[in-house]
């Protein structure tokens, strides 16, 4: 591994799936200035993009997943990876400096293993949602189908899951719901879930609440805009 730039660094982890200890590259979030943020919640940084190194990925036995819950694996998770992973080794170098090909690679590996392992929908969408962000930054059409994925997922975790779902309230899941539905050109399904957040009087998410209005204003000019 070359000298890496100072947004990164290297600190061990041990691998929850095989128990062995690796050298993960991570993001110096204090080193990042930022430029802007979009509506989806993807934040742009000047000349960096650290969601190339979201996903961690072990050397030794291949498991990834986002840094943020690498370690939350419940025992049937790890037993299903177990089975999974055993006898297999990464493909690819994940350490070091990332080329956005190999940070798609990464998350293509954690989405898979999630699915494998059941994990639960709101990971996945967090996964897809942030595999979509790395694929705007180069301008990749693919974006769609994981902004698509995403979409499913959050859906099936408003029905499934109590909230908060990971960091994410039930307003800021609604609001992503309504955001992605605009995105993929559904701006009456995008209307209905920004006016449920809309017209929330839940005070901790009065940011949200205020992006929701915004948004159902998006999508009423969406739908004014549609040719009759």
């Amino acid at each position: 591994m070359g000298a890496l730039p100072p947004e990164l660094y290297v600190e061990e982890e041990r691998c929850p799936v095989c128990g062995r200890s690796f050298a993960a590259t991570k993001v110096r979030l204090s080193r990042l200035e930022v430029l802007g943020r979009d509506t989806d919640l993807c934040v742009h940084y000047r000349g960096f993009n650290p969601y190339l190194y979201s996903v961690l990925v072990c050397p030794h036995c291949g498991y990834a997943a986002l840094e943020s819950q690498f370690h939350e694996l419940t025992e049937a998770e790890r037993r299903a990876l177990e089975d999974l992973l055993r006898g297999r080794r990464p493909a690819l170098d994940f350490g070091g400096e990332r080329s956005w090909e190999t940070g798609l690679a990464a998350y293509k590996l954690a989405i898979f293993q999630a699915e494998r392992r059941g994990a639960r929908p709101s990971v996945l969408a967090g996964l897809c949602l942030r595999a979509a962000w790395l694929l705007r930054s180069v301008g990749d059409a693919r974006e769609r189908d994981f902004l698509e994925a995403a979409l499913n997922h959050y859906l099936r975790a408003h029905e499934r899951e109590a909230f908060p779902v990971g960091r994410l309230s039930q307003r800021t899941v609604e609001y992503l719901i309504g955001e992605l539905n605009l995105r993929l050109g559904r701006p009456e399904e995008a209307a209905h879930w920004f006016n449920r957040v809309a017209s929330s009087r839940a005070e901790e998410d009065k940011n949200i609440v205020a992006m929701a209005r915004e948004g159902w204003q998006r999508a009423r000019e969406a739908l004014r805009a549609r040719p009759r």
